[in-house]
């Protein structure tokens, strides 16, 4: 869970600097594009990572955020801002963060 945080405060930093960048897409908001695509799942395959190594301590992501804060806050970034960087930090040191969950959909037209 705390790469999902990270990458969606991420997301929110790029977006407030002017970048395009989205949250992760949800499972059914994937489903509805293969469908409005015209297309038929026969296959989903699912890997969880739950055997990736969970790294501890200030991540890429993490990195990335306090650049994106910069350019997103160049006259200062809101204390709300910091605390959340700072409580991403602190989960990444305490429980870590793990590569997401990856979905690979096999689709034929419908």
């Amino acid at each position: 869970m705390t790469q999902h945080r990270q990458h969606r405060f991420l997301a929110d930093l790029h977006r407030a600097a002017g970048e395009y960048h989205r949250e992760t897409w949800s499972r059914p908001e994937i489903f509805g594009f293969v469908e409005a695509a015209g297309l038929s799942v026969l296959h989903v395959f699912e890997d969880r990572n739950e055997a990736a190594e969970v790294s501890r301590g200030s991540g890429r992501l993490i990195e990335r955020a306090r650049a994106a804060v910069e350019r997103a806050y160049p006259d200062g970034a809101p204390a709300a801002v910091f605390a959340e960087l700072e409580e991403l930090d602190r989960r990444g040191a305490e429980i870590g963060s793990a590569p997401p969950l990856q979905l690979t959909l096999v689709c034929v037209v419908a």
